[in-house]
C-alpha cells in the first residue's frame, strides 16, 4: 500500500541585514502555502487539505578562524497557521551550531559542514507538542560558476507529548542550485527519509485501546486517538521509507529582500 503525502506550494519573502563587523545577521520570512494531505493519509477518504501561513525570524553569528574555517551559531522563532485545521497550528524555536571548513584553495574543493541543533514546538494538538535534536553533515561543491550541488545526511530524534509523534529517522538529500541569470536561481532537492513518520486516518468504529493490537503489525507500532481531526480519528506511527522531491525558484527583489516559490511532493509506503 502506498501513500502520497503533502503537495505543497509556497511563496516567501525574506529580509536580512548585517550589523557591526559583519559577524551578526538577522532575517525574517513570511510564507503562504497549500498542503493537500496534512494527515499523510493513504486513502482518499482520509485526506484533509489546508492552506497555511508561516512567519519566522532568526539571527546568526559567525566567527571565522581563517579563510577556510568558520563557526556559526543561530537561533530562530517561527509560527505556522493552518486555515482548515487549527489544532495543527504551532509556535516553536530552534538553536543551531554549525562548523564549516574548506580543506583547500581550489575552485572544485568542497565546503564541508557539520551541525547540531535543538528545538521545541507547541501545537494546538497537545499530543504533537515536542522537542527535537538533530545532527548532520554536508558537502557543497561548485560544478560550474553557475551550478552548485550539495549532499547532506541528517539524523533526527523527536520526543513528543503523545506516543505516536515520538519519531526517529535518518534523512539523506542531494540539492542543486542553478543561477540561470544574475537575478534568478532555480533549485531542486531529492530527499530520502528512512525511519518513522505519523499517519492519521478514520477508525470506522473499529479501533479502540482494546483492539488496537490488530492494527499494530506490520503496518504500525503505535496508535493514538487524534482528536485534532475529529472523533474516531487515529494517529498511527509507521516505519517506512519516504521520498521527497522539491523544485523552486528564488528571485531577489532588493539587496535585502527576496521572493521564493516552491512545490514539494513526497511518497511513502505503508504496505507489508
Amino acid at each position: 500500500m502506498s501513500r502520497a503525502a503533502a503537495l505543497l506550494a509556497a511563496v516567501a519573502l525574506g529580509l536580512s541585514t548585517t550589523a557591526g563587523a559583519g559577524d551578526w545577521t538577522w532575517g525574517a520570512e513570511l510564507a503562504s502555502g497549500y498542503d493537500s494531505n496534512i494527515g499523510n493519509a493513504a486513502h482518499h477518504r482520509d485526506v484533509f487539505d489546508s492552506g497555511t501561513a508561516y512567519a519566522g525570524i532568526g539571527s546568526g553569528w559567525e566567527q571565522r578562524f581563517s579563510s577556510y574555517t568558520a563557526l556559526q551559531i543561530g537561533g530562530s522563532l517561527s509560527g505556522e497557521q493552518y486555515s482548515n485545521m487549527s489544532e495543527l497550528s504551532n509556535l516553536g524555536g530552534q538553536l543551531r551550531l554549525r562548523l564549516l571548513h574548506k580543506p583547500g584553495r581550489g575552485f572544485f574543493t568542497p565546503v564541508l559542514g557539520a551541525w547540531v541543533s535543538a528545538g521545541a514546538r507547541d501545537y494546538g494538538s497537545s499530543i504533537r507538542d515536542s522537542t527535537d535534536t538533530r545532527a548532520g553533515v554536508s558537502a557543497a561543491l561548485p560544478v560550474t560558476t553557475a551550478v552548485q550541488v550539495r549532499a547532506e545526511a541528517q539524523w533526527t530524534d523527536r520526543e513528543s507529548s503523545g506516543r505516536v509523534f515520538d519519531l526517529r529517522y535518518a534523512s539523506y538529500a542531494l540539492n542543486a542550485d542553478w543561477a540561470v541569470a544574475p537575478d534568478v536561481t532555480v533549485y531542486g532537492t531529492m530527499r530520502f527519509n528512512e525511519g518513522q513518520y505519523a499517519v492519521t486516518a478514520f477508525g470506522y468504529n473499529e479501533v479502540d485501546p482494546k483492539t488496537e493490537h490488530r492494527y499494530l503489525e506490520p503496518r504500525a507500532d503505535r496508535i493514538e486517538l487524534d482528536d485534532a481531526f475529529a472523533a474516531d480519528w487515529w494517529a498511527f506511527r509507521i516505519e517506512k521509507e519516504t521520498w521527497i522531491g522539491t523544485v523552486g525558484v528564488n528571485l531577489p527583489l532588493s539587496s535585502m529582500m527576496a521572493f521564493d516559490a516552491q512545490v514539494q511532493r513526497s511518497q511513502s509506503g505503508t504496505g507489508k
